[in-house]
Protein backbone atom coordinates (compact mmCIF):
# COMPACT_ATOMS: atom_id res chain seq x y z
CA UNK A 1 0.00 0.00 0.00
CA UNK A 2 1.40 3.35 -0.81
CA UNK A 3 1.56 6.02 1.62
CA UNK A 4 1.10 9.96 1.14
CA UNK A 5 4.39 11.71 1.32
CA UNK A 6 4.17 15.08 2.65
CA UNK A 7 6.33 17.32 0.72
CA UNK A 8 9.41 18.98 1.86
CA UNK A 9 11.15 22.17 1.54
CA UNK A 10 14.91 22.42 2.17
CA UNK A 11 14.81 26.02 2.90
CA UNK A 12 17.70 28.25 3.02
CA UNK A 13 20.70 25.97 1.89
CA UNK A 14 23.54 26.10 -0.06
CA UNK A 15 22.86 24.64 -3.44
CA UNK A 16 25.64 23.09 -5.28
CA UNK A 17 24.98 20.88 -8.16
CA UNK A 18 28.00 21.09 -10.65
CA UNK A 19 25.73 19.43 -13.48
CA UNK A 20 24.16 23.20 -13.32
CA UNK A 21 26.81 25.01 -12.27
CA UNK A 22 25.18 26.12 -9.63
CA UNK A 23 26.99 26.96 -6.24
CA UNK A 24 24.97 29.22 -4.15
CA UNK A 25 22.01 29.90 -1.20
CA UNK A 26 18.48 28.32 -2.08
CA UNK A 27 15.77 26.26 -1.29
CA UNK A 28 14.98 22.46 -2.65
CA UNK A 29 11.33 21.01 -3.05
CA UNK A 30 11.00 16.95 -2.99
CA UNK A 31 7.34 16.04 -4.09
CA UNK A 32 6.76 12.26 -3.59
CA UNK A 33 10.33 11.90 -3.45
CA UNK A 34 11.43 13.46 -6.01
CA UNK A 35 13.18 16.72 -6.46
CA UNK A 36 10.96 19.28 -8.18
CA UNK A 37 12.91 22.56 -7.90
CA UNK A 38 16.06 24.01 -7.02
CA UNK A 39 16.23 27.38 -6.79
CA UNK A 40 16.56 30.71 -4.43
CA UNK A 41 12.77 31.88 -3.26
CA UNK A 42 11.06 28.72 -3.24
CA UNK A 43 9.89 29.25 -0.01
CA UNK A 44 8.87 32.56 -0.55
CA UNK A 45 6.98 32.04 -3.58
CA UNK A 46 4.69 29.63 -1.45
CA UNK A 47 4.87 26.00 -1.10
CA UNK A 48 1.89 23.51 -1.42
CA UNK A 49 -0.48 22.51 1.42
CA UNK A 50 1.28 20.58 4.29
CA UNK A 51 4.83 20.82 3.43
CA UNK A 52 7.53 20.39 5.85
CA UNK A 53 9.80 22.93 6.12
CA UNK A 54 13.33 22.16 7.32
CA UNK A 55 15.75 25.04 7.95
CA UNK A 56 19.23 24.50 6.47
CA UNK A 57 20.93 27.42 7.25
CA UNK A 58 24.82 26.61 7.28
CA UNK A 59 24.01 23.11 5.78
CA UNK A 60 25.10 21.85 2.01
CA UNK A 61 23.13 20.41 -0.19
CA UNK A 62 24.45 18.57 -2.96
CA UNK A 63 24.18 15.39 -5.12
CA UNK A 64 25.86 12.37 -3.48
CA UNK A 65 29.11 11.77 -3.84
CA UNK A 66 31.54 9.13 -5.30
CA UNK A 67 34.66 7.98 -2.86
CA UNK A 68 36.80 6.56 -5.71
CA UNK A 69 39.16 4.54 -2.96
CA UNK A 70 37.36 3.10 -0.53
CA UNK A 71 39.38 0.46 1.29
CA UNK A 72 36.98 -1.98 1.72
CA UNK A 73 37.81 -5.18 4.50
CA UNK A 74 36.08 -7.73 2.16
CA UNK A 75 37.19 -10.20 0.89
CA UNK A 76 39.02 -11.03 3.36
CA UNK A 77 39.70 -9.10 6.52
CA UNK A 78 35.93 -8.49 7.25
CA UNK A 79 37.57 -8.04 10.38
CA UNK A 80 38.65 -4.72 9.27
CA UNK A 81 35.92 -3.31 7.79
CA UNK A 82 32.81 -4.96 6.16
CA UNK A 83 30.52 -3.44 3.09
CA UNK A 84 27.62 -2.87 6.00
CA UNK A 85 29.97 -1.10 7.79
CA UNK A 86 31.80 1.01 5.39
CA UNK A 87 28.55 1.77 3.78
CA UNK A 88 27.33 3.09 7.12
CA UNK A 89 30.56 5.46 7.60
CA UNK A 90 30.17 6.62 3.56
CA UNK A 91 26.41 7.43 3.88
CA UNK A 92 26.77 9.54 7.08
CA UNK A 93 29.17 11.60 5.08
CA UNK A 94 27.11 12.18 2.19
CA UNK A 95 28.93 9.49 0.13
CA UNK A 96 26.58 7.53 -2.54
CA UNK A 97 28.90 5.47 -4.43
CA UNK A 98 31.91 3.40 -2.90
CA UNK A 99 34.42 2.28 -5.05
CA UNK A 100 36.71 -0.49 -3.38
CA UNK A 101 39.98 -1.09 -3.96
CA UNK A 102 41.40 -4.02 -5.05
CA UNK A 103 43.99 -4.47 -2.32
CA UNK A 104 42.38 -7.41 -0.66
CA UNK A 105 42.89 -11.48 -0.01
CA UNK A 106 41.99 -12.63 -2.44
CA UNK A 107 42.88 -9.46 -4.61
CA UNK A 108 39.66 -7.87 -6.94
CA UNK A 109 41.43 -9.21 -10.28
CA UNK A 110 39.22 -11.39 -11.93
CA UNK A 111 35.55 -11.48 -12.84
CA UNK A 112 34.82 -14.31 -9.84
CA UNK A 113 35.85 -11.82 -7.34
CA UNK A 114 34.36 -9.11 -9.14
CA UNK A 115 30.89 -10.69 -8.67
CA UNK A 116 31.67 -11.53 -5.24
CA UNK A 117 31.94 -8.04 -4.61
CA UNK A 118 29.02 -6.81 -6.38
CA UNK A 119 26.97 -9.78 -4.53
CA UNK A 120 27.93 -9.33 -1.44
CA UNK A 121 26.85 -5.26 -1.42
CA UNK A 122 23.76 -6.04 -3.00
CA UNK A 123 22.96 -9.14 -0.31
CA UNK A 124 23.44 -6.32 2.36
CA UNK A 125 20.85 -3.99 0.59
CA UNK A 126 23.62 -1.09 -0.45
CA UNK A 127 22.81 0.69 -3.23
CA UNK A 128 26.47 1.68 -4.94
CA UNK A 129 29.40 -0.14 -4.25
CA UNK A 130 31.60 -0.73 -7.56
CA UNK A 131 35.17 -2.91 -7.53
CA UNK A 132 38.42 -0.99 -8.84
CA UNK A 133 39.93 -4.37 -9.98
CA UNK A 134 43.65 -4.98 -10.34
CA UNK A 135 45.83 -6.27 -13.32
CA UNK A 136 49.47 -7.19 -12.91
CA UNK A 137 51.65 -7.25 -15.89
CA UNK A 138 50.96 -10.79 -16.15
CA UNK A 139 47.33 -10.69 -16.95
CA UNK A 140 48.07 -8.17 -19.30
CA UNK A 141 50.22 -10.24 -21.18
CA UNK A 142 47.66 -12.84 -21.21
CA UNK A 143 45.22 -10.37 -22.29
CA UNK A 144 43.02 -10.62 -18.79
CA UNK A 145 42.59 -7.05 -18.50
CA UNK A 146 40.02 -6.94 -21.25
CA UNK A 147 38.07 -9.39 -18.50
CA UNK A 148 36.56 -5.97 -17.12
CA UNK A 149 34.81 -5.01 -20.28
CA UNK A 150 34.47 -8.59 -22.71
CA UNK A 151 32.38 -10.50 -19.63
CA UNK A 152 30.45 -7.00 -18.54
CA UNK A 153 31.14 -6.87 -15.37
CA UNK A 154 30.90 -3.69 -13.75
CA UNK A 155 34.18 -2.10 -12.22
CA UNK A 156 34.95 1.20 -11.07
CA UNK A 157 38.35 1.22 -12.45
CA UNK A 158 41.48 -0.87 -13.14
CA UNK A 159 44.60 -0.51 -11.12
CA UNK A 160 47.86 -1.89 -12.54
CA UNK A 161 50.00 -3.37 -10.43
CA UNK A 162 53.67 -3.06 -10.88
CA UNK A 163 55.95 -5.93 -9.75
Amino acid sequence: MLTDRRPILLANARLIDPSRDLDGPGDLLIVDGVIREARRGIGAAGVPEGTDIVNCAGKIVAPGLVDMRAFVGEPGASHRETFASASQAAATGGITTIICQPDTSPVIDNSATVDFVLRRARDNRHRQHSPHGGADQGDARRGNDRDWSVEGRRCGGLHRRRP
